[in-house]
């Protein structure tokens, strides 16, 4: 919670770009003290929003960064080096530009202790966010090579750099999908990797780079960073010390919860309960194959086997694994196909559902029955335990194991 003696005046701010509706912009100006709207808009009416501007500020995001600075009065030296203005200030009746987002990702490397002095990177796009990298590493790095699909080094022959120490992702491939536009095992001597996009909450790339133990960062903690300067700018008030605050609101009911575990371990139970408690929606995904083939899951593997139910449940996943605000509770063997549990990871904090074999019902769990508990057990413990972010016994009363995992929650988020 902010400091009791903190307090800032209401404004009034909006985020304008092309297709918004995805932003958390919404929650994090709110959680400042601002009325704030997503206004998704074609360019053909940038000029009217601007020129009949009722709000105290905007920011700017993709595809209008470069576009805006034409309808503004003013702009800072910032803006006028880097050619990408992400924050309006209304003055004195005059549009002033700024680049904040130079603040976000200077704040990437200052969390992470990196020192991109000498260093070498690679920045993956061309467009306005990747102007502002580029001006970023000026003047610091040894040498900065910018991938571009129509750039002498595009990513047919970008092999031929894999010597750098820093990799930055500035496109939005890997927003709305699973991809990424390299592969990091190709990479000698990365050290850390930064992907600006946010949303999902761990991009492809950033899940990549955990997997080889390469450090990470996703495009969160710039966002907020920005956000705040954006804000501090516009009130000429410092709101230094309010990043955890900020990002702990940001994060609240959006970070999904996925439990994990062997079949009857309470998922589905606890799933319920913890998104009452929350104020989050239940998503069961043995229900969602249910539902999509029309038969119950014992029926499905009697007639069509295992092979197909696990196709029906990797189908649901690519449908839900980009939602946000969910408790999602898997089938005791969902995340046996390393696809599903990477999607799942995406915007999800995994947690392993641990119970006690004696405890496992095997009515109406075909796999359960057929193979037997503690064979089944022997063959997936060791998925769980590396599929996990927290590990929960649930053999005593609910109601602690459900306290339990919304402690684990609110601390992963910050609150």
């Amino acid at each position: 919670m902010v400091n009791k003696d903190f307090q800032i005046t209401k404004l009034k701010g909006a985020l304008i770009g092309e297709n918004v509706s995805f932003s958390l912009s919404k929650k994090l100006h709110e959680s400042l003290n601002c009325d704030y709207d997503l206004i998704s808009l074609p360019p053909q009416k940038l000029k009217d929003l601007l020129d009949g501007c009722s709000y105290d500020f905007f920011n700017v995001t993709m595809p209008y960064k470069k576009v805006v600075i034409d309808y503004l009065d003013q702009i800072d030296a910032t803006v006028k080096a880097i050619g990408s203005c992400n924050t309006i200030i209304f003055k004195n009746g005059k549009k002033v530009g700024y680049n904040t987002d130079i603040d976000g990702f200077s704040f990437l490397f200052t969390k992470n202790n990196i020192d991109v002095t000498g260093k070498s990177v690679m920045i993956l796009g061309t467009g306005g966010t990747s102007k502002t990298c580029q001006y970023y590493f000026k003047d610091k790095a040894k040498s900065v090579v910018v991938i571009g699909r129509r750039e002498k080094v595009n990513y047919q022959n970008y092999f031929e750099h894999l010597d750098v120490d820093i990799l930055v992702n500035t496109t939005p491939v890997g927003m709305n999908e699973y991809q990424s536009l390299v592969d990091l095992k190709m990479f000698k001597s990365l050290k850390f990797v930064a992907d600006v996009i946010y949303s999902p909450l761990q991009t492809k790339l950033i899940l990549d780079a955990k997997n080889l133990s390469i450090k990470c960062e996703s495009g969160l903690d710039m966002l907020i960073s920005q956000g705040i300067k954006a804000q501090e700018i516009c009130r000429n008030q410092s709101l230094n010390g309010l990043q955890n605050y900020v990002k702990s609101k940001v994060l609240q009911g959006v970070k999904n919860i996925v439990l994990i575990g062997m079949p009857s371990s309470g998922k589905s139970v606890i799933g319920k309960i913890l998104a009452q408690e929350l104020n989050m929606d239940f998503l069961d995904i043995d229900d969602e194959v249910e539902k999509t083939l029309n038969m119950k899951i014992s029926q499905v593997f009697e007639r069509f086997g295992e092979e197909y139910f696990r196709k029906a449940e990797s189908d649901v996943v690519n449908k839900i694994y980009l939602k946000k605000g969910l408790v999602i509770a898997t089938g005791g063997g969902t995340v046996l196909n390393c696809d599903n549990l990477n999607k799942l990871k995406q915007n999800g904090l995994i947690i392993f559902i641990n119970r006690d074999l004696d405890k496992l019902k095997t009515k109406n769990r075909p796999l359960s029955k057929e193979i037997g508990i503690e064979n089944l057990w022997e063959k997936r413990k060791q998925i769980y335990l590396k599929a996990q972010d927290y590990q929960v016994f649930n053999n005593a009363k609910l109601n602690c194991t459900v306290k339990e995992i919304i402690d684990i929650y609110e601390k992963d988020i910050g609150n």
